[in-house]
């Protein structure tokens, strides 16, 4: 059964977002993980614009942290990325 021209356009829209957010991921976990001073000093200047106090109470323990979430961040990125190549587009 052929699929309708409307729910295919939908389809690839969402196989589209798919890759690009998982690329997006894959950019922000390389960022946090190589630079994770930089990523928390961002953090604190984006809650700073919202009127938030964000300031970390051990900085190394908060960039040994960064570090890691980034790395977990690049690996689950990279899966979705390979199992979006595996399967065939809509």
């Amino acid at each position: 059964m052929p699929i309708p021209p409307d729910i295919k356009f939908y389809l690839t829209l969402a196989y589209r977002g798919v890759a690009f957010l998982a690329s997006l991921g894959l950019v922000f976990g390389i960022f946090s993980s190589l630079q994770p001073q930089r990523s928390i000093h961002l953090y604190i200047a984006l809650m700073s614009k919202l009127n938030w106090n964000a300031n970390p109470i051990d900085m190394a323990r908060e960039i040994r942290t960064t570090r890691q979430l980034g790395l977990m961040l690049v690996l689950l990125n990279l899966a979705v990325l390979i199992i979006f190549f595996a399967l065939p587009a809509a």
